[in-house]
């Protein structure tokens, strides 16, 4: 399957103004693509101009969720545009399709659809360290009709925004200890797939955790609250004693891949790296100890983000003795380093565009 190109892409770009501050996720490119899936196939794929879509209310993503979706950027290193691991991420994005009975989509389409999307976007990426083209690639279900099943026709599609910092926290995020509610069921939930529920079941906390101060939620496994999972959209690292420990994957888990990046770099860099199951009691006691000097979070949006410190519902926190400290900022250097391709990369990793 072929992506076709609309002929007005390149003045609907050519037309486009970048506003003053971009911010996260709140400016698009007036570009998207657009696959269409029915039949057992796909049928058509287009880079088209941005636009709503309009949907009969029974359509079936309303009513049982079947919604999948992944994020991955684009950087540019001088005036070279290139996707950062575009590959794993398809092969992520089939592998929550088939959890949520949905179609595979073809990892070439994937590509492809990336590639050409930033090459026809590349003029709204400014030049610096501090910009990138974050990719939200999404199938949703479309077909019309009531009753509980997989659906029998979809749509892929692609949108694009030009962005800066996901997190812009001086000093590192507040993190709330979310002891309440559980974010995904193990064994045998959907954690570690990217389908909109799992955000959904997020979104009470995170209202909370915004009243009482903190920027991010983090979650527990569902068995008994004891063990840290991670957070809402993040994995989550701690620095203890001289080891770089981070809770091993799971179907809680989503399977970052900046997550995997940190690995890759931190055995490169020569740190000790332990995956291994975090007991929530253990870590804060060791953080009181100053046994757990630095924690941070780790995600495609965020990057590598210093924790300030960790804290309670009824107000209790505990302080990290280094937040933004040597560890995290060693890695936050040579990740950008990594995904600006200034930095050796395992081989696929880097894809001009």
């Amino acid at each position: 399957m072929k992506l076709r190109l609309d002929s007005s892409i390149g003045r609907l770009v050519q037309d486009t103004h970048l506003p003053e501050e971009l911010g996260f996720g709140k400016f698009f490119c007036p570009i998207m693509v657009k696959g269409v899936y029915r039949n057992e196939e796909w049928q058509t794929l287009e880079l088209v101009p941005y636009s709503s879509i309009t949907l009969d209310p029974a359509t079936m993503i309303f009513h049982y969720g079947q919604s999948i979706f992944e994020g991955l950027k684009a950087y540019r290193n001088q005036s070279e545009l290139h996707l950062f691991r575009p590959f794993d991420h398809a092969k992520r994005f089939n592998l929550s399709a088939e959890r949520m009975a949905m179609p595979p989509f073809p990892e070439e389409c994937f590509l492809e659809s990336a590639v050409q999307f930033c090459r026809a976007s590349s003029p709204l990426l400014p030049e610096g360290d501090n910009y990138n083209l974050y990719l939200r690639p999404f199938m949703i279900a479309t077909q019309v009709g009531l009753g509980v099943r997989p659906a029998d026709s979809y749509n892929f599609l692609l949108i694009g925004s030009p962005s800066q910092k996901y997190f812009s926290v001086p000093g590192g995020v507040k993190v709330m200890i979310e002891r309440e509610w559980r974010r995904a069921a193990s064994p045998g939930g959907t954690g570690g797939v990217k389908t909109a529920g799992n955000y959904a079941a997020s979104l009470l906390s995170d209202r909370r955790i915004k009243k009482l101060g903190f920027h991010q939620s983090l979650w527990l496994d569902s068995a008994k609250g004891q063990f840290v999972e991670e957070m809402t959209g993040m994995n989550f690292f701690a620095f203890l004693r001289d080891t770089l420990v981070t809770p091993p994957l799971g179907d809680s888990i989503l399977a970052g891949i900046t997550r995997n990046s940190i690995l890759f770099l931190a055995k490169e860099l020569g740190l000790k790296v332990e995956e291994k199951p975090l007991h929530i009691e253990e870590l804060i006691a060791d953080i009181k100890k100053g046994e757990c000097s630095e924690c941070f979070i780790s995600g495609t949006a965020a990057g590598i983000t210093a924790v300030e410190l960790l804290g309670e519902a009824d107000g209790r926190i505990y302080p990290l003795k280094s937040p933004d400290g040597p560890v995290t900022i060693q890695l936050r250097n040579a990740l950008v380093e990594l995904q600006r391709a200034r930095r050796p990369a395992p081989t696929g990793w880097i894809v001009p565009v």
